[in-house]
């Protein structure tokens, strides 16, 4: 996610929204965005839509107010300013996104591919289909099959934490569906 230092105003209201913790106020007084940490869900982006104020207005009421001790907060559930902005994504944060933001098209990961190339779509990330099993035929009278679901939308996970639980279910010869 990209924030715009000219337009944000330190309002703290995408702080909550993003679930990897990847938000913070730098020392300018301003929105900052770890991208190590961020994943590319668009979750503060898509729950604060713009109140399209003017960022020079807001920052002179919030000083003239702060002068009596009162304050102007911005409604919890907009960017007064619409300071946030989606980033065009190349390699390797273009990957962060395909698993992070459900609206984003789920697609096959070529790693061996140039990077910024375009990816093969394929249907979904597992939800749809196991929830959809009498059109998809993944499993048949007398199989059982888990689905282990790790991050939701709102609900941060890191490769890390697949990893772990990978690691866990190899030793027990599970199948792991493929793509």
């Amino acid at each position: 996610m990209d924030i715009n230092k000219q337009r944000c105003v330190g309002c703290g209201n995408c702080i909550p929204w993003c679930t990897m913790g990847a938000i913070y106020i730098d020392t300018d007084a301003k929105a900052e965005v770890n991208t190590d940490e961020c994943v590319e869900c668009n979750n503060c982006y898509r729950c604060l839509p713009d109140e399209g104020r003017n960022p020079t207005l807001v920052r002179v009421i919030r000083r003239l107010l702060g002068i009596v001790s009162l304050s102007y907060e911005a409604p919890l559930d907009v960017c007064p300013t619409g300071a946030l902005s989606p980033p065009d994504l190349k390699w390797p944060r273009f990957v962060r996104r395909a698993f992070s933001d459900p609206n984003a098209p789920a697609t096959s990961m070529q790693f061996d591919s140039e990077p910024g190339a375009p990816m093969a779509a394929f249907g979904g990330r597992g939800t749809g289909e196991i929830k959809s099993n009498d059109v998809t035929g993944r499993l048949w009278w007398g199989d059982v099959g888990f689905v282990i679901e790790l991050g939701r939308p709102g609900l941060g996970a890191r490769l890390r934490d697949f990893e772990k639980v990978t690691r866990v279910l190899a030793p027990l010869d599970v199948i792991f569906e493929p793509q």
